[in-house]
């Protein structure tokens, strides 16, 4: 399988699909599974297809579900430890955690049927002091990852709420405001 990856590598091609790289032997299949790590690392994209499995590496960055994925998926840190890892919109969240390569925190996850992202890159990005800008309307999205969150109605801001403290129940309360007096919107910020 490494020969036939590093052919395409030497051709060119950035992303890859590796068929058959599970089957028989547990050796070939851990082998199989660094391969694509390296691939990652190096700034590849390759997946491991293994009929109803499959297997990917990220490196620095983050992986969307869509809202019809099912069954289960786990997180796995290759190397020695992964920070700020933060997953949502599954039965099973993180906010900024750390996965460690000899404890497996991120196994046997499930999906929900909500969009489901694991938001390393964002999580990074916000530790090395950079400012992340989010929009959505997705309630677990907000109170997952935002530090602060600023909340709109019929386009006005009516107010705004620290990530720790927000909640559905205080986001959708400033939500539904339709018409805020300036001093009460003043007063939330």
């Amino acid at each position: 399988m490494g020969a036939a990856v590093a052919e395409g590598v030497e051709r060119g091609y950035k992303n890859f699909i590796l068929y058959g790289a599970t089957g028989g032997r547990p050796d070939h299949t851990l082998a199989n599974i660094q391969l694509i790590s390296l691939l990652s690392s190096r700034g590849m994209n390759a997946i491991i297809d293994a009929r109803e499995t499959s297997f990917t590496s990220i490196t620095d960055g983050g992986i969307i579900f869509g809202e019809g994925a099912k069954g289960t998926v786990s997180v796995f840190s290759h190397s020695d430890i992964s920070c700020g890892v933060t997953v949502s919109g599954l039965k099973y969240g993180l906010k900024n955690g750390t996965l460690k390569n000899t404890y497996a925190l991120g196994v046997s996850n499930e999906f929900i049927g909500a969009k489901s992202e694991i938001y390393k890159l964002m999580t990074q990005l916000a530790e090395e002091g950079k400012s992340i800008i989010m929009i959505s309307s997705e309630m677990s999205e907000i109170i997952g990852m935002s530090n602060r969150v600023m909340v709109m109605c019929d386009g006005r801001i009516t107010g705004f709420i620290d990530g720790k403290d927000a909640t559905q129940e205080n986001i959708m309360e400033l939500a539904t405001q339709f018409e805020t007096a300036p001093e009460t919107a003043a007063a939330n910020q």
